[in-house]
């Protein structure tokens, strides 16, 4: 398989930021869902 052309393959911590960007918008969405009111 071709995975060596792959745009993404270089990138050493490339999944790691990605789920970091992936969990603090999570945790931003869900904090101001929580301070304007939605969970109560």
């Amino acid at each position: 398989m071709n995975f060596n052309d792959l745009p993404a393959m270089g990138a050493s911590h490339g999944y790691l930021v990605v789920l970091a960007l992936l969990g603090l918008s999570a945790l931003v969405t869900g904090g101001l869902l929580y301070r304007r009111g939605w969970f109560e």
